[in-house]
């Protein structure tokens, strides 16, 4: 028998769903930090248009413009603007043979998002017809154009062709790191186990050395070693760029930690630099920097692990006096995550054609 106190909950949350909109937001097939900026947008865009936000890092669409009204038109004359489905929301349509996995789930079902951070929202033992929801998997601020000023995350809404920090010059970069961070820090709480092998690795191989300078240097190879229009990167482009940075801090006690999907690129590091110099986490990698497969679809990898240790990972580049990377969303995210730190973006510095 319920008590009056029972009966009021009841009545509360009813009250509850019936008085707000809900943004579940979904994963696509694609990897950690591209889903991960994806949500982050689409947690900025909840708040912007007044919906709770709940994550639901469950199978998401291979095309978010299959079946997008306008979109081929957009596609095919090169601007955005011939787009009429503005939010582009998932629908049962969308769905048809156009859906995967996440890349990191145990199970079909599961809520990838719960693997590695504390949930945000919950719909648990709620049916879903009884609530206003709509479904998201892609960047959704701004405007279908090609004005910077009017979005958060993304370049252009309608091909998801680049991040807009790519497109920013240093010097207006940094505003735009700490609005991205302040949505990070409101939403993202990551799991103990997680900050513990951080914490852990980190006072040991940093904090406890009496480290002053730590140069983070993400290289991302195998099938994306740099972007359009930008020449191909060699390890050496790194190393060169590692030992200016070393030269101007030659009066520091210095660490390079090195981040990477290959293990061609942390032993090129090693036997540059040292033992003594160099840091790097113990990860799954591909064996050689140039390849087709990335590691996030290499078939002989723990799916689940492989993703936390690509956050463990990106949250130690994160610490980094100086963060080194080209366009990739693991740079991105570590310099979302800490704004404070010093980003160089390699190819605009050494892959200029």
């Amino acid at each position: 028998m319920l008590t009056s106190l029972g009966l009021q909950i009841i009545i509360d949350i009813e009250s509850f769903l019936m008085s707000n909109k809900f943004l579940i937001i979904d994963s696509r097939p694609y990897g950690l930090f591209s889903i991960f900026l994806h949500t982050i947008d689409c947690l900025k865009w909840a708040e912007d248009n007044g919906y709770t936000p709940v994550i639901r890092w469950g199978s998401g669409r291979v095309d978010p413009n299959k079946f997008r009204s306008g979109a081929s038109e957009a596609s095919l004359r090169g601007d955005p603007k011939f787009v009429t489905d503005k939010e582009n929301f998932v629908t049962d349509e969308s769905l048809v043979n156009n859906k995967r996995s996440c890349l990191y789930a145990d199970k079909e079902e599961d809520n990838v998002w719960d693997y590695y951070f504390h949930s945000v929202g919950n719909l648990d033992g709620l049916k879903i017809e009884d609530i206003d929801y709509k479904i998201a998997d892609i960047f959704m601020c701004g405007e279908l154009d090609f004005n910077l000023e009017n979005k958060f995350l993304i370049n252009n809404l309608h091909s998801y062709d680049r991040l807009k920090l790519w497109n920013l010059e240093p010097s207006t970069q940094a505003n735009h790191r700490k609005e991205v961070n302040q949505i990070i820090k409101k939403y993202v709480k990551i799991k103990d186990h997680i900050t513990n092998k951080v914490e852990s690795f980190y006072n040991k191989k940093v904090k406890n050395n009496d480290v002053d300078f730590v140069i983070g240097a993400h290289i991302r190879g195998t099938d994306k070693r740099t972007e359009f229009p930008y020449r191909q990167l060699t390890i050496d482009d790194y190393i060169k760029t590692v030992n200016e940075i070393l030269e101007t801090n030659k009066d520091k006690k210095c660490k390079i930690y090195i981040a990477s999907d290959n293990n061609e690129s942390i032993l090129d590091f090693f036997i540059t630099f040292g033992k003594d110099k160099v840091i790097a986490f113990p990860s799954n990698r591909m064996p050689n920097f140039i390849g087709n497969t990335p590691i996030c679809l290499s078939p002989n990898i723990d799916k689940k692990k492989h993703g936390e240790e690509t956050l463990i990972e990106t949250l130690l580049l994160s610490k980094c006096d100086v963060i080194i990377g080209t366009d990739s969303n693991v740079t991105a995210g570590a310099a979302y995550i800490n704004p404070e730190s010093t980003l160089i973006y390699l190819d605009r510095i050494r892959g200029v054609r």
